[in-house]
This record gives C-alpha cells, structure tokens and sequence, in this order.
C-alpha cells in the first residue's frame, strides 16, 4: 500500500522504498486498520510487526470512534 499526499495505491510486493512498512495477518490488518485493535499494543505483543520510522498506523487510516469513547 503505497500513501501519497492523500492517493492511495495498492500494489503485490513490496515497495523499492518505503518510510515504514506493516506486516500483520489480513484479519489482524483489518481490525488495525479500521480502529478496532489498537496498533501500539499490537506491536508491543507481536501481532503487528513495524520496520522504519513511521508514525502510528492512525495517521495513515481514518480511526473511527469506538462505541463509548470521547471523540
């Protein structure tokens, strides 16, 4: 998944150059992506592996507010 001003581009492999890369099973991937799972902790148990200098996976996706949390 390549991230560029707002474009989003989904291609197989990986990328020639990239500021951080994500590794997670699909269902994992997902549950990170849309906000269910939280990403530090993810990484912190494994779940989720980070290689570079990125940020938190919220700056990449839109987290949606989960049920009972002040937004």
């Amino acid at each position: 998944v390549e991230i560029d001003d707002g474009d989003c581009r989904v291609a197989e492999g990986f990328a020639e150059h990239a500021d951080v890369r994500y590794t997670a099973d699909a269902h994992e991937w997902c549950l990170l992506a849309i906000g269910v799972n939280d990403d530090r902790a993810a990484v912190r148990t494994g779940v989720l592996k980070k290689d570079g200098l990125g940020g938190s996976m919220a700056w990449y996706f839109y987290q949606p507010a989960k049920h009972g949390r002040d937004t």
